[in-house]
């Protein structure tokens, strides 16, 4: 269902005055022709219309398993789990024609996609949020009781009965606090260095519809089996607070990072210290001032956390900006990244908790995406993806961002119907092929509106991100 003819790739530079020749990210021509691929799903679903991808693990023989979210038009949910070749075909000795699927339970929604994990092996573990026994969609619908749900799918794509019940770990944060309304999202999953796995997000406050959340952190042990969970108050904070990472500190305190309003009613980020036995927060360390949304949050190296940002001036409402916000013992720091370039000739911005960060090694890191199209009349449009490479040293002052390795992408349908405008797309992370960066989201099929997507898989070439003497 693919015309190579009917690709377009929109590749901008974001140009701030550096010397020498610039290197824009490039797409691999070696991956299915192009460096993008679209993967559908109605001929085994039976009219699947809202499909994404959430993660991409590196599998046997430099296979990729990507896995992700299939909806059929009834509703219904399906883990959608493929293996590429490193061309980027399918493989046709995976499943049928490349492709498994896990039925889901009814009452689940992968609407936050960020919280999914490779952790070796070619296996996945996901989190979702699942029906807790309300009524109603979860998280969306007054009334409606939400839990978290996390499930760990194997490389050759079925659930994993060495993980918590026949590959699912259940967790109801109302066993935790009281007072919550029902609503609860996964927002981000870490894998520390013990192996243990750090679940992150937001839990809504009663009454519903308030607009008031806290942060939640749950830990897990590598094989699924709850260790405790905890949805602190954070001082100073208030509002809608989320937490989009946490990973163990050098002194072995949790640290949990994310966002939230201050007395001020900024948007800010944080720096919570949490006892590592009880969960409960020992210092919260504050900073920004404007509009700032993280998410992505991952650990570089022990005693460094980075996230994703957006950030744009209290009141605003201008395009956000991409900038690293780098969490360090005693301190943080953040670091502006070049902005997004036009797309058809309209400007972009970053759309806020679609950021997310890969660590290339103990140095860099890439940060990925989704970026908005604001034409003048108003509203915008999910039209690409922005992408940045920075150095992260020991202190703020040695952190740099590299101007002539960023690059804004967009993928094009072939639908004649687009007439080369792009189609709408969605990021969702970033993950390494055998040392190539590759994202994997969604996209439409036909342009704006449209509701029909597939997955979206694209690879990059790690030797374009180095180049300008960035080593």
């Amino acid at each position: 269902m693919r015309s190579v003819a009917g690709w377009w790739v929109a590749i901008a530079l974001a140009m701030l005055g550096l010397a020498g020749a610039a290197r824009a990210v490039k797409l691999d021509a070696g991956f299915d022709g192009d460096g993008w691929k679209t993967i559908g799903f109605d001929p085994l679903t039976a009219g699947a219309d809202f499909d994404r991808a959430y993660a991409s693990c590196p599998g046997p023989d430099g296979t990729q398993i990507v896995s992700g979210m299939v909806r059929g038009i009834s509703g219904s949910d399906w883990i959608g789990v493929v293996r590429l070749r490193p061309d980027g075909s399918l493989d046709p000795a995976f499943g049928s024609a490349g492709r498994r699927f896990i039925a889901l339970s009814s009452g689940g929604t992968f609407s936050f996609g960020h919280a999914a994990l490779c952790v070796g092996g070619g296996r996945t573990v996901v989190a979702r949020s699942v029906s807790g026994g309300g009524t109603g969609a979860c998280w969306n619908d007054a009334g409606a009781e939400c839990n978290l749900q996390l499930l760990r799918i194997t490389a050759e794509g079925q659930l994993d009965p060495g993980f918590g019940t026949g590959g699912v770990t259940m967790l109801d944060l109302d066993d935790f606090r009281g007072g919550l309304a029902g609503g609860e999202a996964p927002l981000g999953l870490n894998r520390a260095a013990s192996g243990e796995l750090l679940l992150t997000g937001m839990a809504e406050l009663a009454p519903a519809g308030g607009g008031q959340s806290r942060p939640f952190v749950a830990r897990f042990s590598a094989d699924g089996a709850l260790a405790g969970a905890s949805v602190p108050d954070l001082p100073g904070l208030s509002g809608a607070m989320s937490a989009s990472g946490a990973d163990y500190g050098p002194g072995g305190e949790l640290w949990l990072v994310g966002d939230g309003d201050d007395a001020s009613g900024q948007r800010v980020y944080y720096l919570g210290l949490l006892d590592a036995a009880t969960l409960q927060p020992t210092a919260t360390i504050r900073g920004g001032g404007g509009d700032d949304v993280l998410q992505g949050a991952r650990l570089l190296r022990p005693g460094v956390l980075v996230a994703g940002s957006s950030w744009r001036a209290h009141g605003s409402s201008g395009p956000r900006t991409p900038r690293l916000v780098v969490f360090r013992q005693g301190g943080i720091s953040t670091l502006d990244l070049p902005p997004s370039a036009p797309i058809d000739g309209v400007a972009t911005g970053i759309l806020s908790s679609a950021e997310s960060i890969m660590p290339l090694d103990a140095t860099h890191v890439l940060y990925g995406a989704q970026v908005v199209k604001r034409p003048a009349g108003g509203g915008f449009a999910h039209s690409g993806f922005h992408l940045a490479l920075a150095r992260i040293g020991a202190t703020a002052a040695e952190d740099a961002a590299l101007p002539a390795d960023a690059a804004t992408v967009s993928y094009r349908s072939p639908s004649p119907s687009c007439a080369g405008q792009a189609s709408q797309q969605v990021h969702t992370r970033l993950s390494l092929w055998n040392g190539a960066p590759v994202l994997v989201g969604s996209a439409t099929r036909q342009c704006n509106p449209d509701t029909d997507s597939d997955w979206l898989i694209a690879r990059f070439t790690l030797g374009e991100l180095f180049s300008d003497g960035f080593e």
